[in-house]
């Protein structure tokens, strides 16, 4: 494993995303469940593994629940990142959605506490007045943000005084500009952590045409069945990668995320084995040409046309470059 330094401690630059943990859309209950994340969290332990993010949306604060009872209060391996949901960003707000989840993560601290999408209602000054008061009473040992552009998390950083040391993005071969939007505010202090760094799964290569995920994921038109043939082009450049590596197609993926500097990535995983297995994508080591080969065929990459959901254009809308004077 590889480690790259996250505010005042080393971190795995592959660690464990637990939005599955507790959520029915990804099989809790079905296909998994409470009697196996003892498992998936030793196995992260044994590969090295030891950042753990989670939300108190996730499962609606049961994959915290779980967290908190399968990892002891006094465990200094693991570092607990969660995040506070947009409606919950007042300075009172966030200290008791803070509070909330360290109950329910059994801790009276965290490492990371971050925003978890930005609320252009509510001024980022109030947001950070209480992340100030949350470091000042040591609940929390370092502030991130999530789903912010580089414009609204520099103000973050200047509404908090103090460093907003990561800012969670929606990134991978599927979803490759990130990192150049973000890469100004990139360095030794600040870290782009990269959620659904395999699409989802679209960058698994278990899923086509013929093979489809199960629950909720059949319904996004990323994985409709217009969408594989823009896929296979990335995938095609993969496997043969993948080949010269003796390595899945889901480890390339994690190991280009992973291939710039400053940025780590948080797949999820249903079982010990799918986290050993993203573990080891940290020990691939891409040549040049090859991240360069990755970087074309990702830039080529369109999604299928599709009318836009509610949530997308609520998504779009918040992260677009806008200043805002309530934001300063």
């Amino acid at each position: 494993m590889r480690y790259i330094t996250l505010g005042s401690r080393e971190a795995s630059v592959i660690g464990l995303g637990a939005w599955q943990i507790g959520t029915r859309y990804w099989g809790w209950g079905t296909e998994f469940g409470p009697d196996n994340v003892s498992a998936l969290l030793e196995a992260a332990r044994d590969a090295g593994i030891n950042l753990i993010d989670t939300a108190e949306i996730y499962g609606q604060g049961e994959s915290e629940r779980q967290l908190g009872y399968h990892i002891p209060p006094d465990d200094e391996h693991f570092l607990i990142a969660s995040k506070a949901s947009p409606w919950h960003l007042t300075a009172s707000g966030i200290r008791r959605a803070a509070d909330n989840s360290l109950q329910r993560l059994q801790r009276t601290s965290m490492h990371l506490y971050q925003v978890h999408f930005p609320n252009i209602v509510i001024p980022l000054s109030r947001t950070m007045a209480g992340m100030r008061t949350l470091q000042s009473e040591t609940k929390i040992s370092h502030v991130g943000v999530s789903n912010f552009s580089l414009a609204r998390w520099q103000r973050a950083e200047r509404a908090l005084g103090a460093p907003v040391i990561t800012n969670q993005v929606d990134y991978s071969l599927l979803r490759p500009r990130a990192f150049t939007a973000l890469r100004p505010m990139l360095d030794d202090g600040h870290v782009m952590i990269a959620y659904s760094p395999m699409a989802m799964g679209l960058l698994s290569g278990k899923y086509n045409t013929e093979q489809h995920p199960t629950g909720s994921r059949l319904q996004l038109p990323a994985f409709s069945g217009r969408n594989y043939e823009n896929v296979r082009r990335v995938l095609d450049v993969m496997e043969s990668i993948a080949k010269n590596h003796t390595a899945m197609v889901s480890q390339i993926a994690l190991a280009w995320v992973i291939a710039h500097p400053n940025v780590m990535a948080i797949p999820g995983a249903k079982s010990p084995e799918q986290v050993r297995q993203n573990a080891a994508a940290a020990d691939i080591q891409l040549s040049e040409s090859e991240v360069t080969a990755l970087d074309e065929v990702a830039s080529t990459y369109k999604p299928a046309l599709h009318v836009p959901r509610p949530f997308e254009v609520a998504k779009w809308l918040v992260n677009r470059d806008k200043t805002c004077a309530d934001d300063q």
